[in-house]
């Protein structure tokens, strides 16, 4: 049976969707330390968001990149913020500067199966190339560095899909060491989050990404891998795990992903 993929979120601050928001949105010290708990945890990557306001996306993969020695950056782009030959020449520089550890994350809207096929062309084509789509042109692009083959492309919603382009599924398993801390963690949870369902279990449900008929992802480790597993016999086979107070959870995601890997490779 084929190992899971399980990439984390990489974050710039110290803020915690549990604590009121305080700091600098660049802490470097914090960054750096999340960075490498996802790597001792064994994660395989981490997904950098980003948005109008936020520290750049590009910025933060590198330090995460220099700050560990395997995980990768998985980086999202966003076409009224990047486009896409700039996106495929500073994703391919962080390439050649961190070999087979870096991937993009592409955009949730109508235009990223051509953002796509841009990305490819500019990492691809050894003379300038004219391109010119529904939503994207260009008109002799040409990358001086380009990677020594196309870098690994994500989707992480059910939108248009991409031709090579592998899915991320997400969750936010609530993780203790014991099943009365894991719903009392459950409990805080709710105290925050604001979703649309009628009941605390179903709100849990919802919180947690879980899905109609298969086992809810609160408990222990051991726990919350036997549903991970249910979860990836439906045909999932790439998860990102996003924490609720991202330290602390990292190694507890940690002790999940050890168990999901020993419990596939016995069977």
């Amino acid at each position: 049976m084929p190992e899971l993929t399980f990439a984390g979120t990489g974050r710039a601050d110290a803020s915690a969707e549990l604590a009121l928001p305080s700091g600098s949105p660049v802490a470097a010290d914090q960054l750096r330390a999340l960075a490498r708990a996802h790597e001792d945890a064994g994660f395989d990557s981490v997904l950098i968001g980003g948005s109008d306001t936020s520290p750049h996306a590009l910025v933060i993969a590198g330090e995460i990149l220099h700050a560990t020695n395997r995980l990768s950056a998985i980086v999202g782009l966003a076409p009224h913020l990047l486009d896409p030959t700039a996106a495929a020449r500073a994703l391919a520089t962080l390439d050649a500067l961190h070999p087979g550890r870096v991937a993009a994350a592409l955009p949730s809207r109508a235009e990223r199966a051509e953002y796509a096929d841009v990305l490819n062309l500019t990492w691809t084509s050894s003379r300038p190339f004219d391109y010119s789509g529904e939503w994207h042109r260009a008109d002799g692009a040409w990358s001086a560095v380009r990677p020594a083959a196309r870098l690994p492309l994500w989707v992480t919603d059910a939108g248009e899909d991409v031709p090579g382009a592998r899915r991320l599924h997400r969750f936010r398993p609530i993780v203790a060491a014991t099943p009365r801390a894991a719903r009392d963690y459950a409990e805080r949870v709710l105290r925050v989050y604001r979703g649309h369902a009628e009941t605390p279990a179903a709100a849990l449900r919802e919180a947690t990404g879980a899905q109609p008929g298969l086992p809810p992802l609160i408990g222990t480790a051991e726990e919350v891998a036997a549903a991970l597993l249910a979860h990836a016999a439906t045909g999932v086979d790439a998860v990102l795990l996003a924490g609720w107070s991202p330290l602390a959870d990292v190694p507890r995601y940690g002790e999940v992903i050890a168990a999901v890997n020993t419990e596939r490779s016995l069977t």
